[in-house]
């Protein structure tokens, strides 16, 4: 399995990876323009963006589209 892809795609550097607790963590969430690299790319469909009006996740297969 890749792990990481989302911090190794990020333009931004908004990700970390805790190795020690195996886990991914985006610390700089601020910076993030939301270009989709990372939801594209991620092979666990773990990550999504909410659309801020509506209050509502935005899942990996529309943002592919």
């Amino acid at each position: 399995m890749r792990v990481g892809v989302c911090e190794r795609v990020c333009p931004r550097n908004c990700y970390e990876i805790d190795r020690e607790r195996h886990i991914v963590e985006m610390p700089m969430r601020l910076r993030c323009v939301k270009c989709d690299a990372c939801i594209v790319r991620c092979p666990k469909d773990a990550l999504y963006f909410r659309d801020p009006y509506k209050n509502i996740m935005i899942p990996p297969e529309t943002i592919r589209k």
